[in-house]
């Protein structure tokens, strides 16, 4: 794959790493998207910080929608803010590819 290219893959993954990641982190108000309108876990301090992994995201919003659980492509999401935490969505390591 040409260089270029993979820049720009690697450019348009890591854009979609940080939105998925920011539906999870509190906004300038203190309010995470993934919690939508649920304002106990909004609010309260014993909820604020148990992020659930959701199934599918409100497209306008962000709220979580469908199942809260860690199985299937949420697990995803945890993956991402580990990479995101080491600098970067991706690196050669982790596609598995040299040179």
């Amino acid at each position: 794959m040409p260089n270029a290219e993979r820049d720009r893959l690697r450019s348009a993954e890591w854009r979609r790493s940080r939105r998925l990641v920011a539906l999870s982190l509190d906004d300038q108000e203190g309010r995470r998207p993934v919690f939508g309108s649920y304002d106990l876990r909004q609010t309260d301090p014993a909820w604020h910080d148990m992020i659930p992994f959701h199934e599918y995201f409100h497209g306008d919003t962000g709220a979580g929608l469908g199942a809260s659980h860690q199985t299937g492509w949420p697990g995803l999401v945890a993956d991402l803010i580990v990479r995101a935490g080491r600098g970067g969505a991706s690196n050669d390591t982790d596609t598995g590819e040299s040179g």
